[in-house]
């Protein structure tokens, strides 16, 4: 889960994909209301971290799918 989050933090922060759309602030507050304290410093510090590569419509960790599901509601992440 920890990881999933990171590399969308690290996607959004770098625009992969076209999906960001406001500032690391509120993406901080929409990601804490959702119930995955971030603040804006993660989002900051994920555009420099070298995560990646993981295939998350394969992974079956349920608490993986959860947060997918909810960076699902605004954002389509990944995109396959």
């Amino acid at each position: 889960e920890g990881q999933c989050k990171r590399q969308f933090l690290r996607a959004f922060a770098n625009n992969d994909q076209g999906i960001k759309d406001c500032t690391y602030a509120d993406l901080a507050t929409w990601m804490t209301s959702l119930g995955y304290t971030t603040s804006s410093d993660d989002v900051k510090n994920a555009k420099r971290s070298s995560a990646g590569g993981t295939d998350w419509a394969k992974v079956n960790d349920p608490k993986v799918k959860v947060l997918l599901d909810a960076i699902g509601t605004r954002y389509v992440w990944p995109k396959v």
